[in-house]
């Protein structure tokens, strides 16, 4: 199903550089599951073993023995990454090699045993000649647990996780170290919203049952900018909603999402709205919107207090949310002033200078196809003001209540199609009233 071919010719190079070196290096995680659903991965994760004939050796050493001979195979096949690129150990503690510059990570076979409550409460043994099973037993669930063998070229699945990705199903790999990090809760509700898969009913009864309150905002808003990403984000609110961690963490969220069910459907419309590339918060932004446009100014107030609890119980990024509640409020004004038989002219003083690329993706989302939107937004984003603040300063007028005002009327004044020394002229006589 895999084959080396599938590989840019420098991981292959790096398999048999480690090879010579003493060690055998296998594709791992969730970059086996997306070649296996034809997707590129963003990144690469690699394990590297021991080479099979140092494995009889290795197990006749004395304990302090198999400590030192980690050491060195560590170190070994360092070297050989280091004719790659620069290495960072970013992770040292979970035997975690980064490659800078690249989207490679390159670890070494491991148990974990949870000693605590914290992301960081692991204690962790390196083990270069660990049972394959007995790795991917630590993996969340079983898409993540198939290892692909650069030597060999072949696939090892003891959990069945390619007849996982063939059902579309995710399944918990074990239930006593599943429910260890509460985070693989928001992880399942990605990967629903990427890659529309269903929950086994046994690994939904767990992330009901698991406690959240140990979880970071950070870690939260990681998976939430996932899942906010993909294809099928109503699917992935639907198992939070479910999973009841919308009702643990995010309770206005719940209040909110439960009392309009009658739009969830619109929520993936989305995507076809948006930039791949915005960020949690904006693509927020729109599912707000969306819930809000039959409010009246009173009932948008409030809202927009609930919006912004909401907010604060997915990020603590405090000046990314207040920029994200202005576009709301920008976007919802504009919108609610505009329609079919609106004066044009009224329009496009209204939108200039305003964040069109929100307003468009909002009023297509509204409106779809539409030509006079294209236009209006066209005619704003081209619209290159003929006076401006320092023309009026020149003009002898100080900078005062009237100072905006007369702003405002020049630029009323441009879009009715006078042109600058009209418009300074009609302000001087104004001036003198």
């Amino acid at each position: 199903m895999i084959s080396n071919k599938w590989f840019p010719e420098e991981i292959i190079r790096i398999a048999k550089k480690i090879e010579k070196q003493g060690g055998e290096l296998f594709l791992v995680g969730g970059s086996v599951r997306d070649l296996i659903l034809k997707i590129r991965p963003e990144e690469y994760d690699f394990e590297i073993y021991g080479n099979i004939k140092k494995r009889d050796e290795y197990f006749l050493l004395e304990e302090a023995e198999k400590i030192e001979f980690i050491q060195a195979f560590i170190k070994d096949m360092k070297e050989a990454l280091k004719e790659f690129g620069e290495i960072s150990e970013h992770g040292k503690s979970f035997g975690v090699i980064k490659m800078a510059h690249k989207s490679y990570d390159f670890s070494f076979p491991r148990t974990e045993n949870k000693t605590g409550i914290k992301r960081q409460d692991y204690h962790v043994s390196l083990n270069p000649f660990l049972d394959f099973k007995e790795a991917q037993r630590r993996r969340d669930i079983t898409i993540n647990t198939i290892m692909y063998s650069f030597s060999k070229e072949i696939l090892i699945d003891n959990f069945k996780g390619l007849q996982d990705i063939q059902q579309k199903l995710i399944r918990h790999v074990d239930s006593n170290t599943f429910v260890e990090d509460p985070l693989r809760v928001y992880r399942i509700a990605q990967f629903i919203s990427r890659f529309s898969f269903n929950v086994d009913s046994e690994t939904l009864k767990l992330c009901q049952d698991m406690d959240l309150s140990s979880l970071s905002v950070e870690r939260i808003q990681w998976e939430m900018g996932k899942l906010f990403k993909g294809k099928d984000i109503l699917a992935g609110l639907n198992f939070l909603d479910e999973s009841k961690v919308l009702i643990k963490r995010h309770f206005d969220f719940y209040n909110l999402f439960r009392t309009n069910k009658h739009r969830h459907n619109e929520i993936n419309k989305i995507q076809y709205y948006i930039n791949e590339n915005m960020k949690m918060t904006e693509r927020f932004l729109f599912i707000f919107l969306l819930f809000s446009d039959d409010f009246n100014e009173n009932e948008f107030e409030n809202y927009l207090r609930k919006v912004k609890r909401i907010f604060f119980s997915f990020t603590n990024n405090k000046k990314d949310i207040i920029q994200s509640l202005e576009k709301i409020c920008n976007i919802k004004i504009l919108a609610d002033y505009y329609n079919e038989k609106t004066d044009y002219q009224k329009s496009l003083f209204m939108i200039i200078n305003k964040d069109l690329k929100y307003l468009y993706l909002y009023f297509k989302f509204l409106y779809g196809e539409n030509r006079k939107i294209e236009m209006l937004i066209d005619s704003a984003e081209n619209f290159e003001e003929l006076v401006k603040g320092k023309d009026l300063l020149e003009y002898g007028i100080k900078e005062s209540d009237k100072f905006k005002m007369l702003l405002s009327e020049a630029l009323k004044m441009q879009i009715a199609g006078l042109d600058k020394d009209e418009i300074l002229l009609q302000i001087k006589r104004r001036k003198l009233e």
